[in-house]
């Protein structure tokens, strides 16, 4: 019975944090799509910033490109899918912001 009970809280946890992972992973992708707007192409083509609205609708329109793929035989627990998806969700947005502030840098530097 034990087994069962931290099974069904395991699931439910990984459930959770998979829930959780998907408006926080829109909206630090929708910062870093406008932080890189603000950077690279607002300055070269002298567009305005998007409005939310739209920075969504940019992001849908890239997303399309962007498939990944979770083999659905793997044998890792509902949490630490979950948790994989909650740290993929947040760490990768913040990893491009990253190298795109590195870059900001590079190319403010006259490189």
């Amino acid at each position: 019975m034990k087994n069962e009970d931290e099974s069904l809280t395991s699931s439910a946890s990984g459930c959770v944090l998979s829930l959780i992972s998907i408006p926080i992973g829109i909206a630090l992708k929708l910062f870093v799509g406008a932080k890189f707007w603000g950077w690279f192409v607002a300055p070269v083509f002298g567009l305005p910033m998007p409005t939310p609205a739209t920075g969504f609708g940019l992001l849908l329109v890239t997303a399309i490109y962007y498939i990944t793929r979770n083999p659905s035989d793997d044998d890792r627990t509902t949490l630490k899918r979950g948790l994989g998806s909650f740290l993929s969700a947040t760490l990768s947005p913040l990893f491009l912001l990253l190298i795109g502030y590195m870059t900001v840098l590079l190319i403010r530097s006259g490189y």
